[in-house]
């Protein structure tokens, strides 16, 4: 009797150990549960707080460049023109501005919205769009009254027979882009840059007339 009592004391004594590790097992995953829901709430909160600061930005980007980068393109459309006429003016920078502004802002903007439109549907019309509307900008600097639907027009009949000619030109860039990349960019600010911009003012006034 004594030794039947003691066996069963002793799976009595076993089973409460086993249900109260059981238990406490429970209760460790539960907390474990908890830790891990927070923790991905907490990666939800700063993920969604991250794509919004994202989407502010590129907001911001485009209000800027729709406002003051596109104009001043202009202006410097403006001033790459007279420097080519030996008779530049920093002031022309600031010409896209002062004259037809509105103008100015809304057309470069649609203009970069085509370009955009037209390299997400396909890359090849995309490219093609761009240089059909590459002399948009001197267009704006050098004729004051015309509006964007004279300034794309222009621009089209300008580059017929000539994107191809255009293309080849900027592929002659590549070597001095390259010697950009080389020398971390001091070479395009000082050099390349201006060379470009000048040869691009250079082709407009060709084949403007």
């Amino acid at each position: 009797m004594l030794v039947c009592g003691i066996i069963f004391t002793y799976f009595c004594s076993g089973s409460s150990a086993g249900n109260a590790s059981i238990g406490s097992s429970a209760v460790l995953s539960s907390g474990a549960g908890a830790d891990l829901g927070l923790s991905e709430g907490t990666l939800m909160g700063i993920g969604a707080a991250a794509l919004l600061l994202i989407i502010l930005a590129v907001i911001a980007l485009i209000i800027i460049k729709a406002l003051l980068l596109n104009p001043l393109q202009v202006g410097i459309a403006k001033f790459e023109l007279n420097a080519l006429k030996t008779k530049a003016n920093v002031s022309d920078l600031g010409s896209g501005f002062d004259v037809s502004y509105k103008r100015n802002a809304k057309t470069m903007f649609i203009y970069y919205l085509y370009i955009v439109i037209g390299l997400i549907i396909c890359i090849i019309p995309g490219v093609i769009l761009i240089y059909q509307l590459r002399m948009v900008p001197y267009i704006l600097a050098d004729n004051p009254d015309a509006d964007r639907k004279q300034a794309f027009a222009m621009s089209r009949e300008m580059m017929k027979g000539n994107k191809w000619k255009s293309f080849i030109l900027d592929l002659s860039f590549l070597p001095w882009m390259l010697l950009s990349c080389i020398t971390c960019g001091i070479v395009y600010i000082f050099y390349t840059a201006p060379y470009i911009h000048l040869t691009h003012a250079a082709l407009y006034e060709a084949i403007k007339d």
